[in-house]
């Protein structure tokens, strides 16, 4: 997920936020222009004969830098307006997590209930540069 955010949208919301300026300029030189690669360490079991793999270099083109302190803090303020944009039904943020609770009275308005909110999750998805990437990951129980 921390891949998916797209830096021109986290960079707006930050300015929305209040985090405008020098220190938006801050964050958009961290977050845009970076690069990174795959290394990998393979050791045959019965030869102990040790191999190195790497990747060819490739530029990010949006996420916040895993293992990092403001990776999560960042995909936090990114994600902070989601259950504004949700209407009809309870939907509450832990971490990366997102509970969405719909109450009906029968099959077919919950049914109903569901699409709307697919739609505005669609919605959100579509506006915030992730498209549908996250749908199916969505688990209705």
């Amino acid at each position: 997920m921390y891949d998916a955010l797209g830096h021109k949208t986290l960079l707006f919301k930050l300015d929305a936020y209040g985090i405008s300026g020098l220190v938006n300029q801050w964050f958009e030189s961290y977050l845009c222009n970076r690069k990174k690669y795959v290394e990998i360490n393979h050791m045959e079991n019965t030869s102990q004969i040790s191999e190195k793999f790497t990747s060819t270099l490739k530029e990010m083109k949006g996420g916040v830098p895993q293992g990092s302190v403001l990776g999560p803090v960042l995909f936090l303020l990114h994600i902070n307006d989601l259950p504004i944009n949700i209407q009809r039904v309870r939907a509450a943020l832990f971490a990366y997590d997102m509970n969405i609770q719909i109450e009906a009275t029968n099959a077919n308005i919950l049914n109903e209930t569901i699409k709307e909110v697919m739609q505005q999750l669609s919605s959100w998805f579509y506006l915030n540069k992730r498209y549908h990437s996250m749908l199916g990951k969505i688990i209705v129980t």
